[in-house]
């Protein structure tokens, strides 16, 4: 019995070796069904060249200039908390949880 389990292992094990072997290899690249298959019609040194040159010439301000200020809000965290009190005291908060209608 101990024999047979062993036995049975080391047949799992070797299988999974096979089968990682294979796909490093790059055999099972065509097995998946979402393999992509296409041809380049650029060379790589091309298409390389193309983003080296985009890189540097990449303005950062435009995308901090996107960025909204902080707004500094008058009240205090004090006056706001003051106020939900009192406005849930007054029924003018839902409570419980949200449900759309």
């Amino acid at each position: 019995m101990n024999t047979r389990r062993i036995l049975a292992l080391s047949a799992l094990a070797l299988l999974g070796t096979v089968g990682t072997a294979a796909y490093a290899d790059g055999e099972g690249d065509n097995l998946s069904p979402y393999a992509l298959q296409f041809q380049s019609s650029r060379p790589a040194d091309e298409v390389h060249a193309e983003a080296v040159e985009a890189a540097q010439h990449h303005d950062l301000t435009a995308a901090a200039s996107v960025v909204a200020a902080p707004v500094k809000s008058p009240a205090t965290r004090a006056d706001v908390r003051r106020d939900a009190i009192q406005a849930a005291q007054a029924g003018r908060i839902e409570r419980g949880e949200f449900t759309p209608s």
